[in-house]
């Protein structure tokens, strides 16, 4: 699997703003939901072959984008 710090982290990012631009449109709860799910999960066997993705392995934006989906990851509580 790709780390955080390399495309992974645009890939990643762009499929979540491109849902955002979707807002007010009625499709962006479930689409969101949907990012947010593919996110945790691929973040989540990042972690258990890797462990976190720290600055030192991945850089800021990579540790960045990390924390940020972590943070949405409301459907995975044990992430």
């Amino acid at each position: 699997m790709a780390h955080l710090g390399h495309p992974q982290a645009g890939r990643i990012g762009g499929a979540q703003q491109g849902v955002l631009t979707q807002v007010g449109r009625g499709t962006h709860d479930e689409e969101m939901q949907a990012v947010h799910i593919a996110n945790a999960k691929a973040l989540a066997e990042l972690v258990a072959e890797d462990g976190w993705p720290g600055i030192s392995t991945v850089g800021l934006e990579g540790s960045r984008t990390a924390w940020l989906i972590a943070q949405h990851a409301i459907c995975t509580p044990e992430l």
